[in-house]
């Protein structure tokens, strides 16, 4: 390593033994009070380019200083040879040069990347990884070809411009210095993140085998597509944003001996939304699943810290987990250069255990969605997420429960741009916080996907209340969203023998009958309703007249596990809601005025 240090004179010469006595002029001066460099080169070497790695405001891009009246800022540069490279440092009257051996290294790109991937279609794509430090990088693909330049530590960042969907292509990267790289069957297509906690973690494979009953006989032989991948990304937790993610399994063909590690609801999103968009004229775009989730998380493990410390500035008294950011800087963080479609998102069962946190739960969506949003340079991603499921021992006479109130403060989340909920009251299970019917789920979330993001007019929600009238003992709501009519469906929820031995009760409703709705008087005790009637086809008459003569209120399917069966036509459940704007624990039933949450264990299986 050879050093010279330089002071306080006006024309020196600099001379770099290891750089074939090459020698920088330089000129102290001023310009509008600020120092500056003046500096000409006189270098004997061909094609030398200085470039700047720390500099300060008065920087330009790249330095080629071959004119004595180029002008340099303070700051710090760097030159690359194929043996060496030298920082040269310029600060107020002084210059330092320091010249290393550089080790070279091949290229390498950052391990979303793999042979396989799909990329996003119709935007900037940002590709990236590790060079030799300095090294200029070429990236091609599809006739496109893209420069930059390695900085200090090696790491290099280059965008491909929007392409159209198709493929396979080869994407490869080559440098001046370092060893070339290349990715081959490439596409250009969709590319969806699918994330949350162990609902959406819950693999294909372990679903299907504890819950055989429940799912048709996937993954199956129909499973082979050339252009739809997957990827899974390692759970790694980090209290700073990782360089890098680890991958639990690269970009792998779609096929069914490959499927087993899938995200279940994640399989079933993609069968439906590849299923439609073949049928609606998008054949031709290939589609590429990431499945970044772990079980158990809140949902500010998957926030940046300054995103959720902003939310507590403006939000005094937010309450924030102890392991806030932790997933999302191991697994999240860094693919947020990776260009994408959108998100769907399963998660919230990490927030019942108190009312504080659900009632704090839109702030907290709210700053993730607009963070990834931020973060991900994306300001309209879709982001589609899943109400909770039915969940806990059933009662038939209910106080109020937590597992309903954050429900409702899931819906209130759908205020959020360019976000929607897939309900699925009719998909739980009293034992079982990870439940099967994950097909349902998973098809849902298409449904809103393919009418919101891709265009293709799909029924998407259930029905939702549009109003409520009263006459009498008798309360008449009209619904919303009820595509060519409202009706009743079996939902059919049957205990083993185990689960009954442990007071779990049967849950079983037919077609015949219409039930979940329950009314209160301004008494605030809620009875259920003893007659319950489709009377159009977007209206329900309900009424208890002997024990709530005069209703003020109606709540329905608003249990921990509810015993309801009203959907639309299109066999999509009607989504829980309230008409009252009771406090929790003000509303009482039938028993006393009596309250608790069911404690009965659960069965978790993975």
């Amino acid at each position: 390593m050879k050093k010279r240090v330089i002071h306080c004179c006006k024309i020196f010469t600099l001379l770099l033994g290891t750089l074939a006595q090459a020698a920088i002029i330089v000129d102290f001066t001023h310009q509008d009070g600020t120092h500056v460099i003046r500096a000409a080169d006189v270098y004997s070497l061909s094609g030398d380019t200085w470039a700047p790695i720390c500099a300060d405001d008065y920087s330009i891009a790249t330095y080629a200083p071959r004119i004595f009246s180029d002008i340099w800022a303070v700051g710090i540069y760097l030159k690359q040879t194929s043996a060496s490279q030298t920082i040269l440092q310029l600060t107020d009257f002084q210059v330092s040069a320091t010249t290393t051996n550089n080790p070279l290294v091949d290229i390498d790109f950052a391990n979303i990347f793999s042979n396989g991937c799909v990329l996003q279609r119709g935007q900037t794509v940002p590709i990236w990884g590790t060079a030799t430090p300095g090294d200029t990088i070429t990236v091609e693909m599809n006739g496109q070809s893209q420069q930059g330049i390695a900085d200090g530590q090696g790491n290099w960042r280059i965008a491909l411009d929007p392409e159209t969907a198709g493929g396979p292509y080869t994407l490869g990267a080559t440098g001046s210095v370092s060893g070339p790289a290349e990715l081959t069957l490439v596409y250009f297509g969709d590319v969806w993140i699918l994330t949350g906690q162990s609902n959406m973690y819950q693999t294909l494979g372990g679903q299907v085998r504890n819950f055989p009953d429940d799912y048709p006989a996937v993954p199956d032989n129909s499973d082979n597509f050339d252009d739809m991948r997957f990827a899974i990304v390692d759970i790694v937790t980090a209290n700073t944003a990782a360089d890098d993610v680890t991958m639990e399994r690269s970009w792998t063909r779609w096929q069914k001996s490959a499927l087993g590690s899938m995200s279940t609801v994640g399989y079933f999103f993609a069968r439906a939304l590849n299923e439609q968009m073949d049928a609606n004229g998008m054949a031709d775009v290939p589609l590429g699943f990431i499945k970044v989730c772990k079980g158990g998380t809140s949902i500010e493990e998957w926030i940046a810290e300054d995103k959720w410390r902003a939310a507590k500035t403006a939000n005094p008294g937010l309450v924030v987990a102890s392991d806030a950011s932790g997933y999302y800087n191991g697994m999240m963080a860094p693919i947020q250069d990776y260009a994408i479609k959108g998100a769907i998102w399963y998660q919230g069962e990490a927030h019942t255990a108190s009312l504080t946190r659900i009632e704090q739960y839109p702030i907290l969506k709210q700053t993730l969605v607009e963070a990834w949003r931020e973060q991900w340079n994306n300001p309209d991603m879709p982001f589609y997420f899943v109400q909770l499921a039915p969940y806990k021992a059933y009662t038939p006479l209910p106080a109020d429960e937590l597992w309903a109130w954050m429900r409702e403060s899931q819906e209130s989340c759908q205020s959020i741009s360019n976000t929607a909920m897939a309900c699925i009251i009719d998909g739980g299970h009293q034992c079982e916080i990870h439940p099967p019917f994950k097909d349902r789920v998973g098809e849902r979330l298409a449904r809103l996907a393919l009418d919101q993001t891709y265009g293709i007019s799909t029924v998407h929600r259930g029905p939702t209340l549009q109003a409520m009238s009263i006459s009498g003992s008798v309360a008449t709501l009209t619904f919303h969203n009820v595509a060519s009519g409202l009706e009743t469906r079996a939902n059919d929820s049957q205990p083993d023998a185990d689960e009954i031995a442990e007071g779990y009760l049967p849950v079983s409703v037919s077609a015949n009958e219409l039930a979940g709705f329950f009314l209160c008087g301004a008494d605030k005790r809620f009875y259920p309703a003893l007659e319950a009637t489709i009377t159009a086809s977007n209206q329900v008459r309900i009424s208890n007249p002997s024990d709530v003569p005069s209703p003020v209120a109606v709540r329905y399917a608003f249990q921990n596990y509810p015993r309801c069966n009203l959907f639309n036509s299109e066999g999509l459940p009607a989504e829980p809601f309230r008409t009252d704007d009771y406090d929790f624990g003000e509303a009482q039933t039938e028993t006393n005025g009596h309250r608790s949450e069911n404690t009965k264990p659960s069965r978790r299986r993975s």
